[in-house]
């Protein structure tokens, strides 16, 4: 049986763990968000604005972290 130290340590680990988890979802969200305009300012560019409108409204290719695997966790 575990300690109470040994407890709160892996309570600690637990949230440092946590803590890395939504740094990394922050990140992840905000290099998405910059990729989604970079593709919707060379779409207009090219003006094609269907295009542009794609990534509006689905995001660049659907490659976030939630289409990459936890879709299928939520369903």
């Amino acid at each position: 049986m575990l300690g109470k130290s040994s407890s709160v340590k892996v309570e600690e680990e637990l949230d440092s763990s946590v803590k890395k988890i939504e740094e990394f979802h922050i990140k992840w969200d905000k290099r998405v968000s910059e990729i989604n305009a970079s593709i919707e300012k060379f779409c207009s560019e090219l003006q094609i604005p269907v295009c542009a409108k794609l990534v509006r409204t689905y995001g660049a290719a659907d490659y976030t972290y939630e289409n990459l695997g936890s879709k299928s966790l939520k369903n």
